[in-house]
């Protein structure tokens, strides 16, 4: 930035310090005695970070504290399923689970689903690979319903508590892509889905990897 200004000094000496810009730049010129004219100054103020808040001082316009919520996983999916049908649906309508570790195609379900495909967040999905006997919170599934027609639904666990107890789990069940009233399962130790889940590890049935 090139700044400019003009004195006029008589008879005495004048020193000019100053800032501009508010980058933060001082300087100073000694104007010495005797001189009575119009002086010039022309001074290139470098341009620091220190403070600015203009785009391309320095200050990280990109940097953020992110909720936890919010964060994806290294496949762009993200990690935390939530677990309240509203939040629910809508994120299922997203899609928002399709970078999760995944079953490699629909196929029959072992118990009441139909055709099934099953996706697992990270957490999960780790978990599953070191043979744990218990996940951790947060730990999720989304199984995919289809038909011959296509999708047509899902299935959700998401663990909520950290025993393990079916109320530790959050059970949903949803017929529909587009109606989020067709529910079947929407709540922690849904008995129909317990009960048939209470054979897997910590209620999960469906082998990973």
């Amino acid at each position: 930035m090139i700044v400019a200004f003009s004195a006029t000094v008589h008879a005495h000496s004048l020193t000019g310090v100053g800032s501009f810009g508010g980058v933060g730049t001082y300087f100073a010129v000694p104007i010495h005695r005797h001189l009575n004219q119009s002086i010039l100054l022309l001074a290139l103020v470098g341009l620091v970070a220190c403070g600015s808040d203009e785009p391309g001082l320095g200050s990280d316009a990109s940097t953020s504290d992110a909720s936890p919520t919010a964060q994806a996983d290294a496949n762009g999916a993200f990690e935390a399923v939530p677990s309240n049908a509203d939040a629910l649906f809508a994120y299922l309508q997203a899609r928002s689970y399709e970078g999760f570790a995944a079953e490699p195609a629909v196929h029959a379900s072992a118990g009441p689903h139909g055709q099934v495909r099953s996706f697992f967040n990270a957490s999960l999905a780790a978990s599953l690979t070191a043979g744990d006997s218990a996940h951790a919170v947060g730990a999720a599934t989304v199984k995919e319903l289809h038909s011959n027609q296509g999708l047509e639904g899902w299935a959700v666990m998401v663990k909520t508590g950290d025993g393990a107890s079916a109320s530790d789990w959050y059970f949903y069940e949803v017929f529909s892509t587009t109606d989020s009233s067709e529910i079947a399962a929407d709540g922690n130790g849904v008995a129909l889905c317990a009960n048939c889940h209470g054979g897997g590890t910590d209620f999960i049935l469906t082998e990973f990897p």
